[in-house]
């Protein structure tokens, strides 16, 4: 896929290419002027990305004499491939961490010449807010979730070797966006008439549309000033999720009426999805760390640092985000 990219534009490695955030990345950077290797598994699914002028690298994470040769050369190297979901703490962690520790390891060894290597976080990690006064970086870290645990044991890693390596950790809060189909079930339900409201109280979270992020991602690795450092990355608007389902219903047009689940109920599932787990192989879904981190009432981030320190702010109102979706999703059927 390799097209005659000019060598002598910067060059960019983004791990997990194929994925959705990955693949917005590989947009942006093409886009910008960068020539883009793209690393995935040979087993992925390459339909995001079948069309781009990239140099695909196929390797595995925990694959330590695999990662050699991929990463060698690169100016810059970007690294949202992970688990979001997985059946164990420990398998969260395989690749979460030790992946992210044996990938850190090979560019120490490999790639001297880097100018910065951004491992893409979660929000999860730090854990949620305490009010809707948005936390800042300084926030001790307190995730509820493996998931969380884990991505915060990826940073560990990062900083293990920060004075080795020009590092910066980006924290995005929950990204939605076209090619996503982690929030498509809540586009769904709308659809269908209904908004899902989990306990009697709102909830709020944070939340940045996926092209924004990429637009931090540039913006982090072009900075002299990111290097050493962990920025939030989310819209200074934080919707409740009530409000961000009936923006999707204004948008749809459709009529919503309150599915108002106790939290009660939901617990009583999380035994019924491990017993469909164990049936099926699959990855649990409903899991008591989902539930710990569906339950908090407030995912609240401040990204002021990231404008202070390098100048990005999200730029695409909620509305707008949540319209380009829903085109994307019709347009793709699926939705």
């Amino acid at each position: 896929m390799n097209k005659g990219n000019n060598k002598s534009r910067p060059s960019i490695l983004i791990t997990g290419v194929n994925g959705f955030v990955g693949s917005h990345l590989a947009d942006h950077f093409i886009n910008s002027g960068y020539r883009v290797t793209g690393m995935l598994r040979k087993t992925s699914n390459r339909r995001f990305i079948e069309h781009l002028d990239i140099d695909l690298k196929y390797g595995d994470l925990n694959d330590r004499q695999g990662l050699h040769d991929i990463i060698e050369g690169h100016d810059y190297i970007v690294h949202p491939a992970g688990l979001i979901q997985a059946k164990s703490l420990d398998e969260f962690m395989r690749v979460n961490r030790d992946g992210t520790q044996y990938l850190l390891e090979s560019v120490a060894k490999f790639c001297p010449g880097l100018k910065r290597f951004v491992y893409i976080s979660s929000q999860a990690a730090a854990g949620p807010s305490q009010s809707i006064n948005a936390e800042g970086e300084d926030i001790t870290p307190h995730p509820v979730s493996d998931y969380g645990r884990s991505k915060l044991a990826g940073e560990e890693e990062c900083r293990k070797l920060a004075n080795d390596l020009p590092i910066t950790i980006l924290r995005p809060s929950a990204v939605y966006g076209p090619r996503d189909k982690g929030v498509l079930p809540f586009f769904k339900l709308v659809k269908s008439g209904w908004f899902w409201k989990l306990g009697a109280e709102d909830r709020y979270a944070s939340i940045v549309y996926v092209c924004d992020l990429a637009v931090a991602v540039r913006m982090a690795i072009e900075s002299d000033n990111t290097a050493g450092q962990t920025f939030f990355v989310a819209n200074q608007h934080v919707p409740s999720i009530r409000e961000v389902q009936s923006t999707i219903a204004d948008i749809m047009k459709v009529e919503i009426k309150p599915l108002y689940t106790p939290l009660w109920i939901v617990r009583a599932l999380v035994p019924l999805d491990a017993f469909s787990s164990v049936i099926t192989g699959k990855a649990r879904g409903l899991t008591k760390d989902k539930l710990r981190e569906l339950s908090q009432r407030y995912w609240v981030c401040d990204p002021t640092k990231a404008e202070k320190t390098f100048g990005w702010k999200a730029e695409t109102p909620i509305e707008d985000g949540i319209d380009e979706t829903i085109e994307w999703y019709v347009r793709s059927r699926w939705l």
